[in-house]
């Protein structure tokens, strides 16, 4: 992971990584925060795609309706 050092003038140095992959910044991400994982988020994308695939399962595709065309009046003015 490359890193960025910034020093401020006050004297405190802030390093700031920068351009992670998916997985480098997820392990970042649970370095700070202190879990191992976060389960309630995995679980609700998980359920989420699931009932998706079963929404499309379930429901069969129905077949489109020819658009209806309306008549056309045409109007003339005499003038």
């Amino acid at each position: 992971m490359p890193y960025k050092y910034i020093t401020h003038a006050n004297g405190f140095t802030e390093i700031i990584a920068i351009n992670l992959t998916a997985a480098e910044e997820a392990a970042q991400m649970r370095r700070m925060a202190g879990v191992k994982s976060f389960p309630s988020a995995n679980h609700r994308s998980t359920v989420i795609a699931k009932d998706q695939e079963l929404r499309e399962q379930v429901q069969p595709e129905q077949p489109q309706k020819p658009e209806q065309q309306l008549p056309i009046t045409v109007i003339r003015a005499n003038g």
